[in-house]
């Protein structure tokens, strides 16, 4: 059995990407006080919030997730839900150290030594 050799740090975020994007989420967006409860793919979700529940109609929305009830601006929502109601987490290849953002995950593994 061969095993490529050559996968590096690029390729361990991808396949994190992959998994959380493959990933079966339950919607907890509350409509009419009942939550959505809908199967989504964390792939998506950006889809499903703003065609079912058209969380994206207003510049600032509350959110509505499970009783959230915090204010954002609708180019934070998909990122906010992400983030604090699917629990996207970023490891980082060299050290461990989790983050939920992806992107500081990246700016902390360029200078990471581990």
């Amino acid at each position: 059995m061969q095993f490529n050799d050559s996968f590096d740090e690029d390729d361990s975020c991808e396949l994190v990407a992959i998994g959380l994007g493959l990933k079966e989420y339950r919607c907890g967006w509350a409509s009419n006080g009942s939550p959505c409860d809908a199967p989504v793919l964390g792939q998506d979700f950006p889809t499903h919030l703003k065609t079912v529940h058209r969380a994206n109609d207003a510049p600032r929305l509350e959110c509505l997730w499970g009783g959230c009830g915090e204010a954002l601006n609708k180019e934070c929502l998909v990122r906010h839900v992400q983030e604090k109601h699917l629990e996207y987490r970023w490891p980082c290849p060299k050290c461990g150290a989790i983050f939920t953002r992806r992107g500081v995950m990246d700016t902390h593994r360029v200078a990471c030594t581990a």
